[in-house]
């Protein structure tokens, strides 16, 4: 992951981090890590939710940086409209 990857999502209000798979790349475990840090709102996105071979998991969410950080789980395109808009004029 480039360092202007890094850079950049500690300056955002809000990332929208695609998690699809059976499990997320640990470079975007990191930023998300970093959006949160500096105060971002963030959501998940699961457009494809891939359930692991472990009874009882919940789809995609092994990593707990994502279960716990997000403060949002997207599942498609008209959620992710609707958590893109503004709260209160923010």
């Amino acid at each position: 992951m480039p360092l202007d990857d890094l850079t950049a999502v500690c300056g955002v209000s809000r990332l929208l981090a695609d998690v699809s798979g059976p499990e997320t790349p640990p470079g975007t475990a990191l930023l998300i890590d970093a959006a949160l840090a500096s105060g971002a709102r963030i959501a998940a996105l699961h457009p494809r939710p891939t359930y692991t071979d472990a009874p009882g998991r919940e789809p995609n969410r092994r990593n707990l940086v994502i279960q716990y950080a997000a403060h949002a789980h997207l599942d498609d395109v008209e959620a992710v409209q609707a958590w893109l808009v503004p709260e209160h004029g923010c």
